[in-house]
């Protein structure tokens, strides 16, 4: 497997990334049934670095345990992995862990790294004239294209505007340019920074601008984390560089300037959710795209709908056996004529919903091609113009873009799209999701903005609350003698919450959050965004706070804070437990007494003596009849 950019790592992630998949260690673990992931990792040797291509072997070395060996092309050994413990995940588990409904949220990013105009060398390709390259607070070199560039600067800034141009005609000449960037090998310690203005809405309510110009993000995203860091994507809402260097210097992907403020994506669950989705109809509802038929079954059997019209091939019998009454209407939405009469044919038309069709691999080396492009812009950006357009003089209750969120066009123009629309007064969602019809429901339920639907969760899943600057709470002082006095003389349930509030109190810290409030003491770890990273510094944390050797299994072997609570007690209150306490009391009052007495003085080699004898009695007790 190749990696774009991989000579800049270690060890690139997407390289190794394959050989750990599920379907990869499948036959490797004892256990029959379960998806096995990877948890803890032993004996980890880096032999060399820069590898753009690898061989992995996995081998058992013992229950839910392999040793990973991973080579270059050439044979020669990259890494070694002496043990990698793998831990079963059932399909349930993994489907309520990563199945969640999502809303983007563009937050002020808190990176506090200065912009470096003094030794990074910039480039501007264009025309001067339109973005003021010397507002930059730097020397710019501008080229008119990238074929024009000799010595190449460290970072070459792209303004991506539409200038009048439809979607499809930026994005073809953008994949162009990022193409030409891609094979060059004279271009690969170079960034290129994709500069668009006004192309997404970052607050409910916002207006795109440039409404063309977002589908660039939407060719960009799917593809930046094949390139490491490389391509970046910046919105801003101005016609000079000024804010350029703040952008760059966070170091993120996709950055968005709006005045003054540098903002980054971050993903937050709705703060409450309808649990009853307002009815679908009466009136009529078109379904277009790819996954038309799958929709209509959906809405036919879960919602009633009882008039439909597919624009595209499907089985009526089928759905009139559900009690629909459907028309199959072949018609590309991508051509605006044929749609436009296939509307004049509906009466009654009260909802949209719009299917992207399935999408190529966007790793494959033609997916920046106009051939392989156009099919897709026409699906998923195109026809989804035209029915914008055709639709916003009719009385909609729901406009739907519904399309994937992978392959060689990412979400970005659908949700700018429904933003755009709802900053008119029209009704609109966008739903990007790999999970079918999951969470279908939930985000058409008129949550009033852009929803994305993913089943990999980027981000713990928080709540809008929980998004606010917060102080961290301080790491617990409490030493392993101060708990135990605490623990000492209660019962085993006063115990337990005391242990508890520990717990969701190491827990809150690890995961950000303002105070344990926020930790269910009932919900895994796993579910409440607990990743092994924070794993292992919540076993860190707890072992300090208890003076306890806790394994980097924690978690998982005791997978809630109640469970992880009553763990605790029990290694930390054993049958002896009482007297411990007693004798750690007495421990602390003599500590006490020995710091009043003079070091040097005439006791000290007596008081030395008798704690010197009980130590070894207690390192070696005595036998005893």
């Amino acid at each position: 497997m190749a990696g774009a950019g991989a000579e800049r790592w270690a060890l690139h992630p997407a390289l190794l990334e394959p050989a750990l998949r599920g379907e990869a260690l499948a036959g490797l673990v004892t256990a029959a049934e379960g998806t096995h992931l990877p948890f803890s990792w032993a004996g980890i040797t880096l032999h060399t670095t820069g590898a753009t291509r690898l061989r992995a072997t996995l081998a058992p070395v013992g229950p839910d345990t392999v040793s990973l060996h991973v080579a270059d092309a050439a044979g020669t050994p990259v890494l070694s992995v002496n043990s990698l413990v793998l831990r079963p995940v059932s399909g349930h588990r993994l489907r309520q862990a990563n199945a969640a409904l999502f809303r983007p949220v563009w937050a002020a990013c808190r990176t506090r790294a200065e912009p470096d105009t003094g030794t990074v060398r910039w480039g501007l390709i264009g025309d001067p004239d339109a973005w003021k390259p010397d507002t930059l607070g730097a020397p710019v070199a501008v080229y008119p294209d990238l074929s024009a560039i000799e010595d190449v600067p460290d970072v070459i800034l792209l303004p991506c505007v539409s200038e009048g141009g439809t979607a499809s005609e930026v994005a073809v000449r953008v994949a162009e340019a990022v193409r030409t960037w891609l094979a060059g090998e004279r271009f690969a310690a170079s960034r290129l920074v994709l500069v668009t203005r006004g192309a997404l809405a970052t607050a409910a309510g916002e207006d795109v601008e440039d409404l063309a110009a977002a589908g660039v993000w939407s060719l960009v995203e799917p593809r930046q984390v094949a390139v490491a860091g490389r391509l970046t994507l910046v919105d801003t809402d101005a016609c000079d560089l000024r804010m350029l260097p703040a952008a760059v210097a966070v170091g993120e992907d996709r950055v968005v300037v709006r005045a003054g403020a540098v903002l980054v994506p971050d993903l937050v669950t709705p703060v409450a959710t309808r649990q009853d989705p307002p009815a679908w109809g009466p009136g009529t509802v078109l379904v277009t795209g790819g996954s038309a038929m799958a929709v209509s079954r959906h809405l036919a059997a879960e919602h009633g709908v009882r008039d439909l019209v597919l624009a595209g091939d499907g089985d009526a019998a089928e759905l009139a056996a559900l009690g629909a009454t459907v028309r199959l209407a072949p018609c590309d939405p991508a051509d605006g004529e044929a749609l436009a009469a296939l509307l004049a044919e509906i009466p009654g038309l009260r909802s949209v919903v719009h299917t992207a069709a399935d999408a190529p691999d966007p790793t494959r080396a033609g997916a920046l091609s106009p051939e392989t492009l156009r099919p897709q812009l026409r699906s998923r950006v195109e026809a989804a113009w035209n029915l914008h357009l055709a639709t916003r003089g009719l009385e909609l209750d729901r406009f739907v873009l519904f399309t994937c969120a992978d392959g060689t066009l990412g979400p970005a123009y659908a949700d700018a799209l429904a933003a755009h629309r709802r900053a008119r007064g029209l009704p609109a969602v966008s739903v990007s999701t790999d999970l079918g019809l999951t969470l279908f429901d939930e985000a058409c339920a008129g949550l009033g903005e852009a929803v994305r639907v993913t089943t990999e969760t980027p981000v713990p899943a928080r709540t809008e609350a929980d998004r606010r600057p917060v102080e961290q709470p301080p790491a617990t002082e409490a030493s392993a003698t101060t708990l135990l006095e605490r623990l000492a003389g209660r019962t085993e349930d006063e115990q337990d919450e005391i242990l508890l509030e520990l717990v969701r109190g190491q827990v809150a810290m690890v995961l950000g959050h303002p105070d344990a409030t926020m930790i269910d003491p009932d919900r895994g770890f796993v579910d409440l965004g607990l990743d092994s990273v924070a794993a292992l510094k919540l076993r860190n944390q707890l072992a300090g706070a208890t003076r306890l050797e806790l394994p980097a299994s924690l978690t998982f072997d005791h997978p809630t804070a109640v469970d992880l609570a009553r763990h605790l007690r029990a290694e930390m209150l054993p049958d002896d437990a009482a007297a411990a306490i007693l004798v750690l009391e007495e421990l602390n009052k003599l500590d006490d007494s020995i710091l009043v007495l003079d070091p040097a003085g005439a006791a000290r080699v007596r008081i030395s003596t008798l704690l010197q004898d009980l130590a070894a009695k207690w390192v070696e007790p005595m036998d005893r009849p």
